[in-house]
């Protein structure tokens, strides 16, 4: 043999060993899809005989619903000879039985050695059983999920129910004269509870929401400075009883105005300072709010609270986790987990750094700037109230739900006719007038969104009133459920009689009129509507009042530093001290002293404008004091009392 033969020979041999160890098979095929040549491995790899396979059509052998993928690929192989396309196919055997492949093929028709298109295939039924049962738990799991979610809102929809009895009735009672001070506090603690209970409620509704992939933001236009005033406020009373210096701190660089879910930003800020004072004994609470970086807004929650320790750091956002077991008596352990999931949904991040000597909770949120003046929004304007006495229906089957409706809806002074059922609402709207019907959901013999639909479907032939869902069912989607069946907007029990109140408004647009005989309050520096909206907001006129002297007592302290700023030329101070005025005052309807500190704001650019504007600053917030005082001691409760 000479040595170029004994050299070919070798060759071929170490070839064909190197294709007989490759797990894949490998096929040369000409350009109608018939083998030209293929590897031994065939029979054990594919489940194919080679005398079938070698003289088989493999294009034949593949599924119907495979051909256009393949088609595709063969025309791109083609087009483009340089590059290999990858994919899966489902291959037919000779008993009929098709079983997947996975492939890479090449294009070597111009090569002279080959002239063909080269196939390496391999058996993936394993991988493909693997997906499946993959998929199959994937499947199983959003099921369960979601016959979670709708169990949690099956139970928050019959707990929000009595729920809005029990706290809508403490409402009312609190609104009337003849209480005694004794009842009064055994009513506001009732009322408490019941605050507490929903916002368990709320907290587990929104885990399984966010669980089941259900959670959907509203972005609209907010002030986050505000936002943070207001928190701030609504806290405070809760860090004076521990003894705690709750401070909000604001950077000059924060912005304006933001797009975003404001009230879910509010629930992050609320939990995170809420934990805060919850393992604070001593010290401080601060909120800082500054810009980040491009559109990120950084919220930082610092205490000096007893540190995490190490060991439950890892597992500090899991859900009913907390720090220990005593913990178990001041909330249900999953504030931190929620805070985390709706920093994620809004595409921020939250950490923290924890010692012995406190903990920073760190929270970025991408929140761009609104720069419209379109986009604007006034979010603690005062709706405006109905200048006639209104005829309103309420439709529930629930005879607590109608006698508090009813209480509440005089309360108002307006009219209210109830319909215990669907048709029995139906009947009433058929033949009477209303300006705005209430409508419950779920009803035994016509449920409301039934009722709705078949109001509106009369048409012009009655008075078509304005209708609004009054339900506990708050599960996403169950809003546009209502809209869609004909009714024009949408409640969610518990129903406060400022919530009844502002949508009354909004759907009436009507001034009000002032029926008082006594006009001296025209020139008031203060709107009463504002404090007693604050009442109603937070359940409990001993915080509210608590609220009102701790404004008193820094707002001293904030006039002091707007002095001082001016007398030594430190505007920026200046301005931000006015910044924090303005926001609070305007909660506690000082709206003269919360426009004079806007326009100290933005105008207090040279000394002489600032001294000029500080002016105006001090004289409103003198009248504002004295006032606000004045309301608070009419409230007649002891200032001991107001800390309870």
């Amino acid at each position: 043999m000479s040595d170029t033969a004994e050299a070919t020979g070798m060759t071929e041999q170490r070839f064909g060993k190197l294709l007989q160890n490759i797990d894949d098979a490998v096929t040369v095929v000409d350009m109608q899809g018939r083998p030209l040549w293929s590897s031994s491995v065939q029979d054990g790899d594919l489940g194919y005989e080679s005398e079938f396979w070698r003289s088989a059509n493999l294009f034949d052998l593949v599924h119907d619903d495979d051909r256009p993928q393949i088609e595709q690929q063969y025309l791109q192989l083609l087009q483009e000879p340089d590059e290999p396309v990858t994919g899966e196919v489902r291959l037919v055997s000779p008993d009929g039985v098709y079983h997947h492949v996975g492939y890479v093929v090449r294009n070597l028709l111009d090569d002279p050695d080959i002239a063909g298109m080269v196939i390496t295939a391999r058996s993936i039924e394993d991988e493909v059983a693997a997906r499946r049962a993959r998929d199959q738990r994937q499947r199983e799991l959003e099921d369960a999920l979601a016959d979670r979610a709708r169990f949690i809102a099956r139970l928050s929809h019959e707990m929000r129910s009595p729920l809005h009895a029990v706290q809508g009735l403490a409402e009312v009672l609190l609104g009337s004269p003849t209480v005694t001070a004794v009842d009064r506090r055994h009513i506001e603690s009732i009322e408490r509870e019941a605050g507490a209970l929903r916002h368990m409620i709320d907290d587990l509704l929104d885990l399984s929401k966010m669980g089941a992939g259900h959670m959907e933001l509203r972005v609209a236009p907010f002030t986050p400075a505000s936002l943070c005033d207001t928190v701030g406020l609504t806290n405070r009373a809760q860090a004076e009883l521990k003894g705690l210096d709750l401070r909000i701190e604001i950077s000059p660089d924060a912005p304006r105005l933001v797009l975003g879910d404001e009230y879910r930003v509010r629930q992050i800020l609320v939990n995170l300072i809420s934990n805060a004072i919850k393992y604070t004994d001593s010290g401080s609470v601060t909120l800082r709010l500054e810009r980040g970086d491009g559109d990120m807004l950084r919220f930082d929650v610092t205490d000096t609270g007893r540190g995490i320790p190490a060991e439950k750091a890892e597992h500090l956002f899991e859900p009913y986790r907390q720090m220990d077991v005593a913990d178990s008596s001041i909330g249900t352990g999953i504030g931190l987990t929620i805070t985390k999931m709706l920093t994620e949904l809004m595409s921020g991040t939250i950490s923290f750094e924890s010692s012995e000597n406190g903990t920073t909770f760190v929270c970025e949120i991408p929140l761009p700037e609104a720069r419209r003046a379109a986009d604007r929004v006034e979010a603690d304007a005062e709706p405006v109230a109905p200048s006639r006495t209104l005829s309103i229906l309420v439709v529930d089957d629930s005879e607590v739900n109608r006698a508090l409706a009813s209480a509440q809806v005089e309360r108002l002074g307006h009219s209210c006719e109830l319909a215990e059922s669907g048709l029995d609402g139906l009947k009433k709207i058929s033949s009477s007038s209303y300006d705005v019907v209430f409508m419950d959901w779920h009803m035994p013999d016509l449920d409301g969104l039934e009722t709705t639909r078949r109001a509106r479907a009369l048409g012009d032939s009655i008075d078509q009133p304005t209708i609004v869902a009054m339900t506990a069912s708050v599960m996403t989607g169950d809003r546009e459920l209502c809209l869609e069946a004909g009714m024009d907007d949408y409640l969610a029990k518990p129903v406060s009689i400022s919530d009844l109140s502002e949508m009354i408004n909004k759907w009436t647009g009507h001034e009000a009129e002032d029926d008082s005989e006594d006009q001296s309050e025209d020139d008031s520096a203060i709107d009463s509507s504002a404090l007693d909206k604050l009442i109603v907001d937070l359940g409990d006129a001993s915080i509210a009042h608590s609220i009102v002297m701790t404004f008193l007592t820094e707002l001293k302290t904030w006039r002091h530093d707007l002095v001082e700023g001016v007398a030594t030329g430190d505007l920026v101070t200046a301005r931000r001290t006015a910044h924090t005025v303005k926001s609070t005052a305007a909660m506690l309807g000082a709206a003269s002293l919360s426009a004079a500190c806007q326009d100290f704001e933005h105008e207090a650019t040279t000394p002489i404008n600032a001294n000029s504007l500080l002016e105006t600053v001090l004289e409103t917030a003198d009248v504002a004091e004295r006032e606000l005082r004045e309301r608070a001691d009419a409230w007649g409760l002891d200032p001991k009392e107001s800390q309870r």
